[in-house]
């Protein structure tokens, strides 16, 4: 045979030459990549002959387009098929794996057939991307169409991600092409996958690929919990984020969250940095407490303090400063069980306020907590509320109040209404929207919620408080 004539001046064994990828190791593998989105798809399969050869190693050198016949020693080796960075099409993020089966050279163009592996055929191009150095892809290689011939083989951690058929179109894979898309700065192909995104139904699934999508673009670190994003990929967002010029902007625009970062993915080499920036936190709220009481309390004064609640190393750390921001705002508290906010009683506030007190707060709370849960969902204000409020922020931490009161049992009429109310105000792309919040602070807000509801008890100061008092409406 001519691929085993081929083969052994190459100085392949005759059982490497004759029976394909499955009986050796190979040395040597096709990575052929194209900027048409719909070259893969469907036959017949070309590539330009002036695009063959790049980006090759160096066992390729024994082929040639001036000799056609060497062009055989590809047939039955290792092959990915995959589409550059920013092509359109529905499976540009796709990698196909299997072999050729047949190759010819034509005028312009080489002409073959692939055929995908029965058991591992489809991979997703994040993966290929993973591994790109074992892949000997070189800068900008994904980014341009061409032929190359790689020496080795392709690591057997690359071909056990694949699948036997391509993936289903979910709202996963669809959110991480319009991300992509949105990137590129491909208008066309982001109209296309917005809408293909606002034809699944509302879930939080969908919230949670919104937020993968988003969460970087402001720094909302407590977002990454959601996401299960391993230790070494967010390391990289770890390693940015104390990079000097971004250290500062964190520090003057997102400390909070940047706090929750160094918290979760940080390491032993970044204590000083962490400690740093704790300082910075408490400077924040000593500056805060440092203000004139009013019979107010500002919601830019309340938000750093809510951002603390998120984060345990501020919730220790910062405890002394923490406790008399709570018993300074606590003394705010209306008769009624509400604080006031520009000059009216506001629910927002009063929730936050609620919730603060029974994650911070102590035994002395009790009768401030359940005045407020009682006003937040005293009827018919609450029905009011839900029906002419797009305050998702108050109804989610409303809830979030009354699961943690002691009173769940006299008031789940108000917590399964909230919730259906919550989860009906989600918009066609996923995230919840509150005004004066980012987006994705409001969706993160709203996947805690929904994570921790089940879970949620009557808790102030780490204690149990006793259960069945009434409510006394």
């Amino acid at each position: 045979m001519i691929s085993e004539r081929i083969g052994a001046d190459l100085g392949w064994s005759q059982d490497r030459a004759s029976n394909g990828m499955h009986n050796r190791e190979p040395l040597m593998f096709n990575l052929i990549v194209s900027g048409n989105g719909e070259a893969w798809e469907k036959p017949p399969l070309t590539m330009d002959r002036g695009r063959f050869g790049e980006y090759s190693d160096i066992e390729s050198l024994g082929i040639s387009l001036k000799e056609p016949a060497t062009l055989q020693v590809l047939v039955g080796i290792p092959t990915l098929l995959m589409y550059e960075l920013g092509a359109s099409g529905e499976n540009v993020r796709l990698v196909r794996y299997g072999r050729l089966t047949k190759i010819e050279a034509t005028g312009r163009y080489l002409h073959f057939d692939f055929e995908p592996d029965a058991t591992n055929g489809y991979l997703s191009r994040t993966t290929v991307q993973e591994f790109s150095a074992e892949l000997g892809m070189q800068r900008f290689e994904d980014h341009r169409t061409h032929w190359a011939v790689k020496d080795g083989d392709i690591p057997d951690d690359i071909v056990s991600r694949g699948t036997p058929a391509p993936p289903e179109r979910d709202i996963k894979l669809v959110s991480s092409e319009y991300g992509e898309a949105v990137g590129n700065n491909n208008q066309n192909r982001v109209d296309v996958l917005r809408d293909e995104i606002r034809a699944f139904p509302a879930s939080l699934e969908q919230a949670t690929e919104f937020v993968r999508r988003d969460y970087e673009s402001v720094n909302a670190f407590e977002a990454m919990s959601h996401l299960g994003i391993e230790r070494k990929h967010a390391r990289k967002a770890v390693e940015l984020a104390l990079e000097p010029a971004k250290l500062e902007d964190l520090k003057r625009h997102r400390p909070f969250s940047l706090v929750t970062l160094l918290e979760d993915f940080g390491g032993p080499t970044e204590s000083a940095r962490i400690d740093d920036v704790v300082d910075h936190c408490e400077t924040l709220l000593r500056g805060i407490l440092a203000r004139p009481s009013t019979t107010a309390v500002a919601a830019n004064d309340l938000r750093p303090l809510w951002q603390c609640v998120r984060s345990h190393t501020l919730t220790l750390r910062l405890r002394r400063v923490l406790n008399s921001l709570i018993a300074k705002f606590s003394g705010f508290q209306a008769d009624g069980g509400y604080w006031v906010s520009s000059d009216m009683p506001d629910r927002r506030t009063t929730a936050m306020m609620a919730v603060m007190l029974q994650r911070l707060g102590n035994d002395s709370h009790r009768t401030s907590i359940r005045d407020a849960v009682i006003w937040l969902c005293r009827h018919p204000d609450y029905n009011d509320f839900l029906s002419g409020s797009s305050d998702v922020v108050a109804a989610t931490l409303t809830c979030e109040a009354v699961r943690r009161s002691g009173m769940l049992s006299q008031l789940d009429h108000i917590t399964d209404a909230t919730d259906s109310w919550i989860l009906a105000s989600q918009s066609p792309m996923g995230e919840w929207r509150s005004e004066g919040w980012e987006h994705v602070d409001t969706t993160v807000l709203v996947l805690d919620y929904f994570s921790q509801a089940s879970s949620m008890l009557e808790q102030v100061d780490g204690f149990l408080l006793s259960e069945g008092r009434g409510i006394g409406l």
